[in-house]
């Protein structure tokens, strides 16, 4: 195998800048640099992490310190981190010097990337019965419906409420993860099956644990 397939083949892309992308990326580093290293030292040299994100930032609707601290995170150890920047298809590459199947993904700024192994993990599109609503039901660009801070839908108050993945809060929109559902849904408990209560409060997320790096 020659090098510059042994570059290809320990070429990892992850495609998504979420939570699960950037805890991914993280955990790998850690796994070839501390582990895989001692059992095959010479192929350390080759060895590549790119992670690849359509939006301007990574951990989008997470709070901006934890953003730039996983930015700098992942410069000091030499992550390629591409913004702004999505895959467009994913082929079959044929050279002539490599001995084995070998794949490509197309970028939207005209690059291309070889790689051994790619991991999928950007956000999926709204379930249909969210995305097949009128469009008198207020959405974001990505079609999930607006919610006030009680959770009720925008323009529907006192008739839909909205939870999870399939919801955004206009004002502090939250990351797509099991707790913030777990919450909202205890929350809505609270409020009488749904009866808001005049006085209550708004929903207030509460992280369960810092998120690990």
């Amino acid at each position: 195998v020659t090098h510059e397939e042994r570059r290809r083949l320990l070429h990892f892309v992850i495609v998504g800048g979420g939570p699960t992308s950037c805890e991914y990326a993280a955990e790998l580093h850690d796994f070839l640099k501390n582990d895989m290293s001692k059992l095959y030292p010479h192929t350390s040299k080759y060895v590549k992490i790119s992670l690849v994100e359509a939006g301007d930032t990574l951990l989008g609707p997470f709070d901006e310190n934890l953003r730039d601290y996983v930015m700098k995170l992942f410069s000091s150890r030499n992550i390629d981190v591409r913004l702004n920047t999505a895959v467009t298809g994913v082929n079959i590459l044929q050279k002539d010097d490599y001995q084995l199947e070998a794949s490509k993904c197309s970028l939207s700024d005209g690059s291309e990337l070889e790689f051994g192994t790619m991991v999928w993990s950007a956000g999926l599109s709204p379930v249909k019965f969210t995305d097949r609503l009128p469009d008198t039901i207020e959405k974001t660009k990505q079609g999930r419906l607006l919610v006030d801070p009680y959770l009720r839908v925008k323009g529907q108050e006192g008739k839909v409420w909205a939870i999870g993945d399939c919801a955004e809060l206009e004002e502090t929109p939250l990351p797509q993860l099991a707790q913030v559902a777990n919450q909202q849904a205890s929350y809505l408990q609270i409020s009488s099956m749904g009866n808001q209560v005049k006085r209550q409060n708004d929903f207030n997320f509460t992280p369960l644990e810092v998120w690990p790096v």
